[in-house]
């Protein structure tokens, strides 16, 4: 069974507001997100925050909330926190992605190898969310700043499992203007 962690208490230094509460056709990013993450079967769910009504939002689907004291202390400190409770294995989510598909994520899930760390691949890039083991979750604790699980990617303890898609778009995250515009853009389609 995997587990999921949602890391949604990022700052949003470089857009000025809370990217998770823009509105993509009258819905907020995070309602989106969170709309299409529970249709999946998860053994455990849990959302890192730090603005509290994104975890209201979260309450609603039955998501564990954790509040992020520190989100200055970076990525590294809210998979910490994320990493709650959890022993199984683990996808992790940036909730700034609301052109990711449920199928997607039951593709990802499906194909998931035990003991390797899978990951979404398109146009031979590496893409998120990414599934690690439960192995790795030691690994996972001690990542420290803004590096995020690409430390452990890259360390080479675990196989990589490659899952290929063709549609690149839905992996597309908001972190500033022009990633808001593209999402924009790809949201009419």
């Amino acid at each position: 069974m995997v587990s999921a962690v949602v890391l949604a208490a990022g700052q949003s230094k470089r857009l000025g507001t809370d990217k998770l509460l823009l509105e993509l056709d009258g819905m907020q990013v995070i309602d989106i997100f969170l709309k299409k993450l529970s249709v999946s079967s998860f053994s455990r769910v849990n959302l890192t925050y730090h603005n509290k009504i994104i975890a209201e939002k979260a309450g609603k689907y039955g998501i564990n909330t954790i509040y992020v004291d520190a989100p200055e202390a970076g990525q590294g400190y809210s998979i910490r926190l994320g990493l709650e409770g959890i022993e199984t294995d683990v996808m992790f989510f940036a909730a700034d992605m609301p052109l990711l598909k449920a199928e997607t994520i039951d593709k990802l899930i499906y194909n998931h190898k035990e003991d390797h760390i899978t990951i979404p691949v398109c146009d031979g890039k590496r893409r998120n969310p990414v599934i690690f083991p439960a192995k790795s979750i030691e690994a996972l604790k001690a990542i420290e700043g803004d590096m995020g699980g690409r430390v452990v990617i890259d360390s080479g303890v675990f196989c990589l499992n490659r899952v290929e898609f063709q549609d690149c778009g839905q992996f597309t995250d908001i972190d500033d203007m022009d990633d808001l515009n593209r999402v924009k853009e790809l949201w009419k389609r």
